[in-house]
């Protein structure tokens, strides 16, 4: 079968990795948006090749995900679920490939088209600290609060991963600091679990919800106990936590310090005042 949809040009050649048995079009589409390839990605639009064209899940992609290591691969799982349903849009974002995201929104990609998981490449941008794309993408009526599947947020995902810059930038944008996700959980929440002690900072000095519970009446107090996040915890209580504060099922953040064996934590609540 001839395949030339359209010429291969050796600037789209300079997108397609030698590694890959094969592309189809919108791996080969979407890899010249990541490598930030703008030249290739506007022939590919001038040719016809769709701006919101969608990754699709290909059979080699399957197979890694069904047949992989007898080991639990988190983060190899993580990255296969996040390709498929993807954009052109959303690899240009979070790879910070500015000149790229300004020719494919100029040429009417979807801001808010979201992948498989509900993430839009505002989520994308997020979650990588791309503050720019953040900002172009704002500029571009991109929805700052629209949630993902899990009720997630772009703020969620940067204050998750540290991104104080994302944070900062969202907020800025109009992010709602104290929005909740499915399981009941803040932006605080997030940041305080994965022990972000200066994005927990950010966040509250911008607005958030200090003992904001979750569905399971869980505060981030709590929850930066619950892994053993010492730093976190001495801000939040500095911040006014309250330190006897418990969830539905009656647990403190010293009894929850206690179960996962967070001995130093334990201590550092006892002395801060927790009730056995």
């Amino acid at each position: 079968m001839k395949t030339p949809l359209v010429w291969i040009a050796p600037a789209v050649l300079l997108a397609w990795p030698t590694s890959a048995p094969a592309m189809s079009w919108d791996e080969w589409f979407i890899n010249a948006a990541k490598a930030g390839n703008t030249a290739a990605v506007e022939m590919m639009i001038d040719k016809r090749v769709p701006v919101d064209l969608r990754k699709k899940a290909h059979e080699e992609e399957h197979a890694e995900h069904e047949h992989g290591a007898s080991g639990h691969d988190e983060s190899k799982e993580e990255i296969n679920m996040e390709a498929e349903g993807s954009t052109a849009l959303m690899w240009a974002a979070r790879e910070g490939r500015h000149d790229t995201m300004r020719l494919l929104m100029d040429r009417g990609a979807n801001v808010n088209m979201t992948d498989e998981n509900g993430q839009t490449a505002l989520i994308w941008a997020a979650a990588e600290d791309r503050a720019e794309s953040i900002r172009m993408l704002g500029k571009r009526k991109a929805d700052i609060n629209a949630q993902d599947k899990k009720g997630r947020t772009a703020l969620m995902a940067a204050a998750e991963h540290g991104r104080d810059d994302a944070v900062i930038s969202l907020i800025m944008l109009g992010a709602q600091v104290n929005q909740q996700d499915h399981e009941g959980r803040t932006a605080l929440h997030l940041a305080a679990m994965e022990g972000r002690t200066h994005t927990v900072e950010q966040l509250l000095e911008r607005g958030a919800s200090i003992e904001q519970p979750d569905n399971a009446g869980t505060t981030p107090l709590m929850l930066a106990a619950a892994a053993g996040h010492t730093d976190t915890l001495a801000k939040l209580l500095s911040k006014g936590a309250l330190v006897n504060a418990r969830d539905k099922l009656g647990h403190s953040a010293l009894a929850t310090a206690r179960s996962n064996m967070h001995n130093a934590t334990a201590e550092f609540l006892l002395k801060a005042g927790a009730k056995e």
